[in-house]
């Protein structure tokens, strides 16, 4: 029984670490479309061009890795990385 608990436990710490990376990976992946993919216009007519601040990455990776906790918690609530119950 040990085995089949520290498998689950295994299990679990590797379903909410690809969880934050998947969540970090998707905040990153849209502030790329948003500012450098092109596929927005950042300016148009109504809207001055826009100077992209050289640090824009590094503070959006920071303020995305500032909220995994909050996912990670919401996650835990939900009971998402809890063992399944046998049986019915």
């Amino acid at each position: 029984m040990k085995n089949r608990d520290s498998n689950d436990a295994l299990s679990a710490l590797l379903a909410a670490a690809v969880d934050l990376c998947a969540i970090w990976l998707a905040q990153m992946l849209a502030v790329w479309i948003r500012f450098d993919s092109g596929w927005i216009p950042l300016a148009g007519r109504w809207i001055p061009p826009v100077v992209r601040d050289p640090d824009l990455y590094r503070r959006y990776a920071l303020a995305a890795a500032a909220v995994l906790p909050v996912y990670l918690l919401v996650f835990q609530i939900l009971k998402l990385y809890s063992r399944p119950q046998e049986g019915t």
